[in-house]
């Protein structure tokens, strides 16, 4: 694909098709070639390249601002004829596909007769370099036009390297001055490129879009493992979620995933970083008898060890049970304080079986205490205590009516000012020992980053 060719021959088909006062279209397809061919350049260095890839394959796919589609590039433009353009910018550059004011000094007259090709407008002739500024700060005396270089030595910024015939720094006027993977020189933008047409393109990217070897122009050209084909022209396996199956959301064109952020979840679910909806991804977002999160599979957990148990996680509960994966008071005696016994619940206490209560006593499973066997001694008991006489045990108290005006925990034989925790405030539980309204009997019931106290207070 020859662009100054192409350029040509659209303003000549512009200048046939308008019969009238179309002179200075002709006139400018009668200019030096390098006129037009540096226009796009000189109108944006890089408005071609700023557009997005694989814009069209059809007028109908371009829209407002930019509505036809030129085909050989595979881009959306403004005009491809001077017939596309309007009266205030009535010459259409086919290399930009944009509609300027001029392309050469016959497109210009009266009191501005010069044009700058660099913008696309009519301007006065300048005297001396003082009429001249910004880019092109050079006045060509001999054509009244200001210029940005008169020379080769007057460029070098930005790879614009080569002065061409309008004055203007631009990449390349022809093919050897371009680098081996841009060989091409596109010299109607004044910049190397990639391709012309698909013929100079290879398998692998087999679409010059742009002057640039592309991947594709429509998904059918994509294989299957990336189905889509973006609008850069590269194929990926989605662009939206639209293009993932039911359930999943497209990561960046990379894959669809099922998730890429917490919205994407249901049920309160988290998003973490393998883009998978997890009840967690730290302990902080677990509680209860699962405190702990398991990263490999993001669902919360009992403890493996002793060691997650010693982590201020239960300062009442500092060893793990792996079987049931808790953390508990004990596991064997000697985790114990003074003589206590570790119980079948994991628990310390005064007794777990009558061996280890004194002559007399008897130990209460249920408490985990020694216990006096009142059931055939009248006076076994002491003051303010009653027999039980299912287990022999002195106690507090059976029924209400044993304690002076207070309730009786009758797990424990205890009077005191709960029964249950329906008695008491709140969240607030009765504790069994000395059936008193605490605020925790375990970490359970304390907020998740706290841990129940000795004094059966939540700390944090």
């Amino acid at each position: 694909m020859n662009n100054t060719n192409n350029t040509n021959s659209n303003n000549s088909n512009n200048a046939n098709n308008t019969n009238n006062a179309s002179n200075n279209a002709n006139n400018s397809n009668n200019a030096n070639n390098t006129n037009n061919s540096n226009n796009a350049t000189n109108n944006s260095n890089n408005n071609t390249n700023n557009m997005s890839m694989n814009e069209c394959g059809a007028t109908p796919m371009c829209g407002p601002g930019e509505p036809l589609c030129d085909t050989n590039r595979q881009v959306c433009v403004a005009c491809l004829a001077n017939t596309d353009c309007g009266v205030a910018e009535p010459v259409c550059d086919t290399s930009s596909g944009e509609c300027v004011t001029c392309l050469a000094d016959t497109d210009c007259n009266g009191a501005t007769p010069v044009c700058d090709v660099l913008r696309g407008n009519c301007v006065a002739a300048c005297a001396n370099n003082n009429d001249c500024n910004g880019r092109t700060d050079i006045c060509d005396m001999a054509t009244g036009r200001c210029v940005e270089c008169q020379g080769n030595n007057d460029c070098g910024n930005n790879n614009r390297d080569v002065c061409d015939a309008n004055g203007i720094c631009v990449e390349c006027t022809q093919n050897d001055q371009c680098p081996a993977g841009e060989p091409l020189c596109v010299v109607g933008q004044g910049v190397c490129g990639e391709c012309m047409s698909n013929a100079d393109c290879g398998v692998a990217s087999p679409f010059c879009i742009d002057y640039e070897c592309r991947e594709c122009t429509q998904n059918s050209n994509c294989p299957a493992t990336a189905p889509t084909c973006a609008p850069n022209a590269e194929c990926v396996v989605c662009v939206q979620d639209s293009d993932c199956p039911n359930g999943t959301v497209c990561d960046d064109g990379d894959a669809c995933v099922e998730c890429t952020q917490n919205t994407d979840c249901a049920n309160n679910m988290i998003c973490n970083n393998n883009n998978t909806c997890v009840a967690c991804t730290n302990d902080n977002q677990c509680g209860g008898d699962t405190p702990f999160c398991d990263q490999n599979s993001g669902q919360c957990r009992g403890c493996t060890g002793n060691a997650e148990c010693n982590q201020d996680q239960d300062v009442l509960a500092p060893y793990c049970e792996v079987n049931q994966a808790l953390c508990v008071e004990c596991l064997v005696d000697g985790d114990c304080p003074g003589a206590q016994r570790c119980s079948a619940a994991y628990t310390c206490n005064e007794c777990i079986e009558n061996a280890d209560c004194g002559q007399g006593e008897t130990c209460n499973l249920a408490s985990g205490r020694c216990t006096t066997d009142c059931t055939n001694n009248a006076n076994a008991c002491g003051q303010n205590q009653v027999c039980d006489q299912a287990t022999g045990a002195c106690v507090g108290c059976l029924t209400n009516n044993d304690c002076q005006g207070e309730s009786c925990f009758v797990a424990t034989g205890v009077c005191g000012e709960c029964a249950s925790d329906a008695q008491c405030r709140g969240s607030d539980r009765c504790n069994p020992a000395n059936a008193q309204c605490v605020e925790c009997l375990s970490t359970a019931d304390c907020a998740t980053d706290e841990y129940c106290d000795d004094n059966n207070e939540c700390q944090d």
